[in-house]
């Protein structure tokens, strides 16, 4: 079978279990460290409602939710401190996997909807997501060949450039995903207007070189030298979103998009306010517990 096949399979297998994040489980994301990631997204939240950027009401939607805690932080900070937008605000998770959505029914307290995000519409909506794209189905291309999979053997053939991204001639070797270009047209069509603020590991330019992945215990093991049987289904698959990739979509689709440090936009989203004690284990996770891969990046269409 082609490689993004065998890699969603295996993705769907591994997070249908409804997997563990964290310390006890193969890797830990910034939802991780503690609350405060979710009340700086929630400031930014804000920060794009008073420069009037977003207005409301507005749907609020986060994607991939995993084990709920996210959104759950997110709403903490907007019922202690902006709660007087709330009645103009809808909650929604998309989450296809039930036992994940029985998870976050347990974990959010306050009222949701579970939707199905390809026939949800939406006239104006504030969309979140951390570590969402590099859980997306890739395939591995390089030089006219495209990978694929037998018996857990990955191995490469001649192929035909019939997807849109393999029309960039700079791209000779390395991961994109077929589910990407899919996803923003969903989004373009389904929502009027909509700005996406999701964290996760990027190459931000092309490197001509590979860097799927599997975490195991928080262990990085290569996938092209270790037993995939043994692995698959039971450990995180991952690699790191080619930002380029993203860029001819977006330039497509005329999609708004910025990408910075997660540090640099974590300070920028207002972190030098959260002075209490409390904090200062979360702060030096966020800031410095991250590789330069890790970044924001925030795109959007504003249609009136």
């Amino acid at each position: 079978m082609i490689f993004s096949e065998y890699f969603d399979n295996w993705s769907k297998s591994y997070y249908s279990k409804g997997i563990n994040v964290g310390k006890s489980g193969d890797f830990y994301t910034a939802v991780s460290v503690g609350e405060l990631f979710g009340f700086l997204c929630a400031k930014r939240f804000l920060q794009l409602t008073y420069e009037k950027t977003l207005t409301l009401p507005i749907d609020i939607i986060e994607i991939g939710a995993n084990e709920g805690y996210f959104l759950n932080d997110f709403y903490k900070y907007l019922s202690s401190y902006k709660k007087d937008i709330l009645p103009f605000i809808n909650f929604y998770i998309a989450e296809p996997h039930e036992q994940l959505r029985t998870i976050q029914k347990q974990n959010c307290k306050f009222n949701f909807t579970h939707i199905n995000l390809d026939d949800f519409k939406s006239e104006n909506a504030f969309l979140i997501a951390n570590e969402l794209f590099d859980a997306f189905s890739c395939e591995l291309y390089d030089n006219e060949k495209l990978a694929f999979v037998n018996n857990h053997s990955i191995y490469f053939k001649e192929c035909e450039k019939n997807h849109i991204y393999l029309q960039n001639k700079n791209f000779k070797k390395g991961e994109f995903s077929p589910y990407l270009w899919e996803f923003l047209n969903i989004l373009n069509n389904n929502f009027k207007s909509f700005y996406f603020l999701t964290f996760d590991y990027f190459n931000e330019f092309l490197k001509d070189d590979f860097s799927i992945k599997i975490f195991k215990n928080h262990n990085i093991l290569n996938p092209f030298d270790c037993d995939l049987q043994e692995l698959y289904g039971v450990c995180d698959i991952t690699y790191n979103v080619n930002y380029d990739e993203l860029k001819f979509y977006f330039d497509i689709l005329e999609i708004s998009h910025f990408l910075k440090k997660q540090s640099i936009a974590l300070m920028d989203f207002g972190l030098d306010e959260f002075s209490d004690p409390k904090y200062i284990n979360q702060i030096k996770h966020l800031m410095f517990g991250f590789s330069d891969n890790f970044k924001c990046l925030e795109f959007f269409k504003i249609r009136k």
